[in-house]
């Protein structure tokens, strides 16, 4: 798909290059603009297929990383796509409402891309550093109520029922 969609986007660039070529571009302004418009919901159905995946199982980060390079990869090539379309359009000449449509289709996979680069940069990142506490601080905060013994957790678990002796 992402082949399909950077043939597309070369082809498109090298049509806005020759008067001849602009004039094909605006006759096939509006099934261009259809096709551009139907590209975030395949980038959605990509990234939610990956979040449903991610979700059955704890899967270790190197695991993860090329179902993300392959989202973040269709969604770029994606972006491609409606960007030379809409820089082919522009200098074609094309009517206002496709290029405000194509604008809309560029911001909605640049939101896509950004939330999905933000969850794999996430993913990648270490755990923060935690303060480690003294024998003494934790004594203090079981007194203050912030932590439960195991017994009571055990207790809680099994709805307060007396143990079983």
């Amino acid at each position: 798909m992402n082949a399909t969609l950077i043939q597309e986007s070369a082809r498109v660039a090298s049509m806005r290059a020759t008067p001849e070529g602009r004039s094909r571009l605006l006759a096939a302004a509006p099934d261009l603009v259809a096709r551009c418009e139907k590209l975030p919901a395949h980038v959605r159905r990509q990234w939610n297929s990956l979040k449903k995946l991610a979700g059955k199982r704890a899967w270790p980060v190197s695991d993860l990383k090329p179902f993300f390079t392959m989202v973040l990869s269709f969604t770029d090539a994606s972006l491609g796509l409606v960007e030379a379309a809409r820089d082919g359009l522009h200098d074609a000449k094309a009517a206002r409402d496709a290029l405000v449509a194509l604008d809309r289709v560029t911001a909605s996979l640049r939101s896509f891309r950004d939330e999905i680069s933000a969850v794999s940069d996430m993913m990648e990142k270490p755990p923060a550093k935690r303060k480690l506490r003294t024998t003494a601080e934790i004594r203090a905060a079981l007194d203050r109520g912030e932590y439960m013994s195991a017994e009571e957790a055990m207790r809680q678990a099994d709805g307060g029922s007396p143990e079983a002796s």
